[in-house]
């Protein structure tokens, strides 16, 4: 599941950032 993870974390980040 780290690769969900990574998804989950990577467009969380995303969103912050924009």
């Amino acid at each position: 599941m780290d690769f969900v993870f990574c998804g989950w974390l990577e467009k969380l980040i995303l969103l912050n950032g924009f």
